[in-house]
């Protein structure tokens, strides 16, 4: 398993990369001796080991040894200091008001939050939005044969992703988000494609995606209705 983070990468006037959006794939894994030899390896040689029981407490010490020190340096001095940290809905994953995560978070000037992916819909994910098929089929190529070898491999691909799909798979969030909004919260709906690499060829292709006010106004008058429905039915158990 890896804990990937990635954000918007940013191109300046003349489409140089200025942050390519990447910051950090770490993998869990822990460092033990071998219990007994083999072919490979005599007994006590030390190996890399996925972790397999992955707790709150494993997770928090990756995000507080690796995710913020890792965002804190790559952070744009002239970017916003407000940075939401999003996470999917894994049991192990933190609560949103870690208090450890929360005070190793907002130091030097940072404001850093956690907060939750909706659940139950991968579209609103931005790694499964093409960005973990298109590392896993680089890393594919490296025909690892060792957990060193595979976790070498992941990186690599990581590293070797380009900054503008960074941000094509941001822009697919968007795409996704705004097909949600279209059919009120359900997940009746077909994954939005565009060409975005022909849009991007002839310089078409869009940054952010607008809302229409109406749909907007619709989206939240559907929100609050659905947040009465529920809170009327809780207080009626």
């Amino acid at each position: 398993m890896f804990e990937v983070a990635l954000s918007n990468a940013v191109h300046g006037p003349e489409g140089e990369c200025l942050f390519d959006g990447k910051l950090g794939c770490f993998p869990v894994t822990e460092v033990i001796p071998a219990k007994r030899s083999s072919i490979h390896r005599v007994a006590s040689t030390l190996e890399t080991k996925p972790i397999k029981n992955i707790t709150q407490s494993v997770i928090r010490k990756l995000f507080i040894e690796q995710l913020l020190p890792s965002i804190k340096e790559k952070w744009s001095i002239d970017a916003c200091g407000t940075i939401w940290v999003q996470q999917d809905n894994a049991t192990p994953h933190l609560q949103l008001h870690d208090i450890e995560f929360r005070n190793a978070a907002n130091t030097k000037g940072f404001n850093i939050h956690l907060i939750a992916q909706p659940p139950n819909n991968l579209d609103l994910n931005v790694l499964d939005l093409g960005f973990f098929n298109a590392i896993q089929a680089i890393q594919h190529q490296q025909a690892p044969r060792n957990m060193d070898e595979l976790v070498s491999a992941v990186k690599y691909a990581y590293e070797i992703f380009e900054p503008r799909k960074v941000n094509h798979v941001f822009l697919s969030l968007q795409y996704s988000i705004l097909k949600i909004m279209m059919v009120q919260g359900s997940n009746n709906y077909i994954q939005p494609h565009h060409a975005k690499e022909r849009m991007e060829r002839v310089g078409n292709l869009l940054t952010y995606i607008e809302v229409p006010i109406q749909l907007l106004k619709e989206s939240m008058t559907s929100l609050l209705q659905q947040h009465k429905e529920f809170h009327g039915l809780t207080n009626t158990v």
